[in-house]
């Protein structure tokens, strides 16, 4: 019986937030392929590491900071690649993954995330696109709500300079950025 509550839980879990998960590793990793790895290995990590949930206070911000732990520690592994030519099976895959990712995503939206940190990047998705608070973002990212905000500010008067200095002439992600 209590196994049987704890599939209903992480069934659950799953219908509530796969779909904003998926979302949130899609925009820090930039590749369908692996942010469908990334959502289901975390959580398969929530499903296993369950009893820790309690030490924070939204079960939302367990499931991004586990997505957000996650997401950096496989962007450290894709530089430590890069630093690694002699690497097998990195040639052409690579160049598809990022051809189709690049027609899958928004191109103003990527471009515009491409200029930050992964840190910058996932506090930009989480607050942005994901509509999170500071409060929830500062739990998810190991910081105060007032360090998330400044952080977010400071992303954001980045993307806004960068466009002014490096690509006069594209209102629409200009457009974007205010809305940010």
């Amino acid at each position: 019986m209590e196994v049987n509550a704890g599939n209903e839980w992480i069934e659950s879990l799953i219908d509530r937030y796969y779909d904003s998960v998926y979302r949130y590793c899609y925009h820090m990793l930039r590749q369908r392929q692996d942010a469908e790895d990334a959502s289901q290995e975390i959580f398969v990590k929530t499903l296993k590491s369950r009893n820790v949930q309690h030490q924070i206070q939204s079960e939302a911000a367990w499931i991004y900071r586990v997505a957000h732990n996650h997401c950096l520690n496989i962007l450290k592994k894709r530089k430590l690649l890069q630093l690694l030519p002699f690497v097998p099976g990195r040639s052409g895959d690579s160049f598809q993954d990022a051809a189709l990712a690049h027609v899958e995503s928004s191109l103003d939206i990527d471009r515009l995330l491409s200029r930050l940190s992964s840190e910058e990047r996932s506090i930009m998705v989480l607050r942005v696109i994901e509509d999170r608070a500071f409060e929830e973002i500062g739990a998810i990212i190991h910081h105060s709500a007032a360090t998330a905000r400044k952080k977010f500010e400071r992303a954001k008067r980045k993307l806004q300079k960068s466009l002014q200095s490096g690509n006069g002439g594209q209102e629409h992600e200009q457009a974007t950025v205010s809305y940010i």
